[in-house]
């Protein structure tokens, strides 16, 4: 398996054990709404709710929205799509399903206008494997998740 140094790419950090926003919404006969563990979420980020289809972010009148600081700078919409490289790191050792921690970052992404869609046109996550031989590591103290932009990069792989 090829090894490759993630140095040289673009990259990011999203603070915070990212919740699945599909998995845990909460059905009620109003509607479909995000988890207590989601809202707490958006909450540490600043984001009071969101629509990633209307791409409408509300934010909190005293408190900076710390998802639209970290991708200030970026430029993703240059990308078609956009491969994004994902390395998650969870507060504990509870199961997860890898793919569905990335589902809110594309919703948010979305939402903030910084890239069309989330569907496979326009976003392809691809989960990175770590130097602990596995796809994630454990830090209860520093939660997140890194993310790589691979686009415009020649990544010499052999299969």
């Amino acid at each position: 398996m090829a090894k490759v140094s993630l140095n040289k790419f673009e990259s990011y950090f999203v603070p915070f054990n990212t919740p699945s926003s599909k998995n845990s919404r909460v059905n009620t006969s109003k509607g479909s709404f995000f988890s207590p563990t989601v809202k707490k979420y958006l909450q540490k980020l600043g984001i009071k709710t969101f629509s990633s289809q209307r791409k409408e972010v509300r934010k909190y009148k005293n408190k900076s929205n710390l998802f639209e600081d970290i991708f200030k700078n970026s430029n993703f919409k240059q990308y078609q799509p956009l491969i994004i490289g994902f390395y998650p790191v969870r507060d504990s050792k509870r199961k997860f399903d890898l793919h569905n921690c990335l589902q809110i970052i594309g919703d948010l992404l979305q939402a903030h206008d910084l890239i069309e869609d989330d569907n496979a046109d326009y976003f392809v996550p691809i989960p990175i494997k770590g130097s602990n031989g596995h796809y994630y590591s454990i830090d209860k103290e520093n939660p997140g998740i890194y993310l790589y932009i691979l686009n415009g990069k020649t990544l010499n792989l052999e299969f």
